[in-house]
């Protein structure tokens, strides 16, 4: 009954850690690339009908990126998911992982923006607000 109820409820509800689903309905382009060493970071700008987050970070050790982005609660929420089937040791990288991701057709207005990491280990995610800021779209 438990799988059942698991199954309708996935849309909205992470049924193993109680996370919510990202939002999602905004076409996104994802590209990785490997940098130098820095800081980690996390920027968000807007310009035409494009909103572009740049999260850079140590390396994400074998995991399979991916990125959604949609409107809630009337807020942008840009996510780059980082999926792995299990935990995996990570070998020292000189370098650190710069994700770009552009969200292409937001509707013109101002929106109260978000980029949040999302890490999938196994049925296990969480969810981790990298930045909060405004953007604004003609």
């Amino acid at each position: 009954m438990r799988t059942l109820l698991c199954a309708l409820a996935v849309t909205l509800i992470s049924c193993t850690s109680g996370v919510m689903a990202p939002p999602s309905g905004l076409p996104v382009t994802l590209a990785t690339t490997v940098v130098g060493i820095g800081p980690a970071s996390a920027t968000l700008t807007a310009a035409g009908d494009s909103a572009t987050a740049i999260v850079i970070q140590a390396p994400s050790c074998a995991a399979l990126p991916s990125a959604d982005a949609g409107i809630r609660g009337g807020g942008l929420v840009v996510t780059l998911t980082l999926t792995q089937s299990r935990p995996i040791g990570c070998a020292v990288v000189a370098g650190s992982e710069r994700f770009a991701m552009v969200v292409h057709q937001v509707p013109a207005g101002q929106y109260a923006a978000s980029v949040v990491e999302r890490s999938v280990v196994g049925t296990t995610a969480k969810d981790t607000t990298l930045l909060t800021t405004t953007v604004s779209l003609p």
